[in-house]
């Protein structure tokens, strides 16, 4: 008697924004979607952490794609993480953009930033009003300074696993937590997905700084409640 084996199906892949940097500015999550190079923002093979392309930039690049139902965060678990390069020379103004949801255009939207503070840390502000952020300030997102002249991964997160709420970011898998209970509902509005920099505010990744494997994830989460191994090859 002979059985058809039927291999079990590999999991969908939960990106919704995944650069790789490889093929340019190319989304190669299951969206593939338009990311827009602004200031000249361009993939080049001035430093890479996987392949040979990476994204360097002049202080004033940005990546920026519209808005769309999966970008949305809502009350859902998401992640958002790449590997970073930081010069020993870069010194940082109060929180430089690493990814946003946040736009001046047709009006204040505002829903999340992600970006290294002055001492540079990496931290975060959340908006439940899509204005302000939820308490006037950014939250200390590690616990200490981000390395210097080498890659290293940085992650920020939201998981409900375990029926715990609760929101981490990390340096090289080194996680910190910095909301122990729920933040609520984000502001579910029509911000695109900027990354390296925003139309708003807050400064950009300074100038020399590079990024590698971009990915956001959303209706999931790929970390834990507390440290990880960063990943070890791309997606």
């Amino acid at each position: 008697m002979f059985i058809n084996y039927i291999p079990a199906a590999a999991a969908p892949d939960p990106s919704v924004i995944l650069l790789n940097f490889e093929a340019g500015l190319t989304d190669t999550s299951p969206y593939g979607r338009t990311i827009t190079g602004h200031n000249g923002a361009v993939a080049s093979t001035t430093r890479a952490k996987w392949g040979t392309h990476g994204i360097t930039t002049d202080g004033t690049y940005r990546l920026q794609t519209p808005d769309a139902p999966e970008l949305r965060l809502g009350n859902l678990e998401w992640a958002m993480e790449c590997w970073l390069y930081v010069p020993t020379s870069v010194t940082f103004a109060a929180d430089n953009c690493i990814a946003c949801k946040w736009t001046t255009t047709g009006g204040t939207k505002l829903t999340i930033f992600w970006g290294i503070d002055v001492f540079g840390r990496l931290t975060v502000g959340f908006s439940h009003d899509g204005t302000t952020l939820t308490g006037g300030a950014f939250l200390v997102a590690s616990a200490g300074a981000v390395p210097r002249d080498a890659f290293f991964h940085a992650a920020m997160w939201r998981t409900k696993a375990s029926a715990l709420d609760s929101t981490y970011g990390a340096i090289n898998g080194v996680s910190h937590q910095i909301a122990s209970t729920s933040i609520g509902t984000l502001h579910d509005n029509a911000a695109p997905v900027c990354i390296l920099d925003t139309d708003y505010s807050p400064n950009p990744l300074p100038s020399g700084c590079s990024m590698d494997a971009f990915r956001m994830v959303t209706n999931s989460c790929p970390f834990p409640r507390g440290d990880f191994t960063p990943p070890t090859g791309p997606y």
